[in-house]
């Protein structure tokens, strides 16, 4: 089994769909698990991620997550699973998991499976989540 490595330094920027109730408890629960710092999160559609991050189409940003690592990479789905791991110290175990071929691919179908209907999802699972705050936005 690989040696687990420390996160890499450096914030990352989680942009995510700020009116998707499943989206808002995965941000709350990584705001929650991770060392404070260690994310900025960016509703998508805002101007701040529009100006910062043009090659993040708006069509796309809807779709699934992106993950802009501290050296101008972009991850989208389930290719961001691995290092969002990384930068939680209690799910970091699993990072290099999800780096294996097989894993990753069997990631990113449930991903690609899920992504569309996860508004719905979660408007069945959260209806309470329908008035909350976005996580993250007075950032």
């Amino acid at each position: 089994m690989a040696a687990s490595r420390a996160a890499p330094p450096g914030r990352a920027v989680l942009i995510y769909d700020a009116g998707c109730p499943v989206c808002r408890k995965a941000i709350a629960a990584v705001e929650a698990s991770c060392a404070p710092g260690a994310f900025e999160y960016l509703p998508c559609g805002s101007e701040e991620a529009s100006r910062r991050y043009p090659r993040v189409a708006r069509t796309d940003c809807f779709r699934v997550v992106h993950l802009v690592l501290p050296d101008g990479r972009i991850l989208a789905g389930g290719a961001a699973a691995p290092e969002l791991l990384d930068r939680l110290p209690r799910y970091r175990w699993a990072a290099p998991l999800l780096r294996l071929p097989i894993v990753c691919s069997l990631v990113s179908l449930a991903y690609n499976a899920f992504a569309p209907n996860r508004r719905l999802i979660g408007h069945i699972l959260f209806p309470s989540a329908l008035e909350d705050r976005s996580p993250g936005s007075s950032r």
